[in-house]
């Protein structure tokens, strides 16, 4: 396997479209050449992902063991697919450059995926299906058992198998998981929704010196009434308002409504100087009809 061969003729390829248009680069391409190059650059990308989703499984696979038959005194041992070895992470994230946390997520889909739904890897080498949906459907399904897993990932792999069959982004697509896990495992439906109750939460994190992000994990029981009382509420404001944006609106209705229900006492303390007082005179110019009390 000649990776590098891969590798080499991909760079050539990218050379060739960043050349300029006199040599024939993307500048001198038509629409639908260009269209073209963005739909199978993806399907290379969606083909390279699946050929590092099965080698990541199989690093996960192998652990170092001693070894003092070998110069080094180590050599590695592999394990069947689905063994995941304690310093995979490690390993992967000096390939990926990422943190190992982020490594680590990325082993856990990889072994779900090579051992528990292998059809989402072969249609990410097919080209159909990305790296994202298929991470995305392999968090709704890792929580099932692995043979009700398998049976969903049959039923959209038969639904997208078409050529261009994969076109529901990753929310519908997660969303269309999720029924089915509902229909064909409603015991972890319940688990889902129990988990949601205890991991509920709100956290505040500040962005700038201007503005914070509230960031929330509502169960959907409460949510669905939540949001609509807010997304009312703004629909008024906006009426009353036509300048309002429909988001700034639920930003406004969300904050009346909390206020409504809380007696609250805040200091704030500036953090830019507040503009000179105009002289008294120019005061007293501005507003002749006023009279000292």
């Amino acid at each position: 396997m000649d990776l590098g061969a891969v590798k080499t003729a991909l760079a050539q390829l990218y050379a060739a479209v960043a050349a300029p248009a006199d040599e024939g680069g993307a500048g001198s391409l038509d629409m639908d050449t260009l269209l073209e190059a963005v739909e199978v650059s993806q399907q290379i990308g969606n083909i390279a992902a699946g050929i590092q989703t099965r080698a990541i499984a199989h690093v996960a696979a192998h652990d170092e063991v001693r070894d003092d038959e070998v110069e080094q005194g180590w050599s590695w041992r592999r394990h069947g697919l689905g063994f995941v070895a304690e310093d995979a992470p490690a390993l992967v994230a000096t390939r990926l450059g990422v943190s190992t946390p982020v490594a680590q997520r990325r082993v856990e889909a990889a072994v779900h995926q090579v051992g528990v739904t292998p059809q989402l890897v072969d249609a990410m080498g097919s080209g159909e299906l990305d790296l994202w949906r298929a991470t995305v459907l392999t968090r709704e399904l890792t929580p099932c058992p692995d043979e009700v897993a398998h049976e969903i990932a049959d039923r959209l792999v038969d639904r997208y198998e078409q050529p261009r069959g994969w076109d529901e982004s990753a929310g519908p697509l997660a969303a269309r998981a999720r029924r089915l896990v509902a229909r064909l495992a409603p015991e972890v439906a319940d688990q889902e929704a129990e988990k949601a109750r205890t991991q509920r939460s709100l956290v505040r994190r500040a962005v700038s010196l201007a503005a914070d992000r509230w960031d929330g994990l509502v169960p959907v029981e409460q949510s669905l009434v939540m949001w609509q009382a807010v997304d009312s509420l703004a629909r008024q404001l906006c009426r009353e308002d036509p300048t309002l944006t429909l988001e700034q609106a639920r930003l406004d209705a969300m904050g009346q409504l909390i206020l409504q229900k809380a007696d609250v006492t805040l200091h704030l303390h500036a953090t830019t100087p507040a503009p000179d007082p105009a002289p008294r005179h120019q005061q007293c110019h501005r507003h002749p009809h006023r009279r000292r009390q």
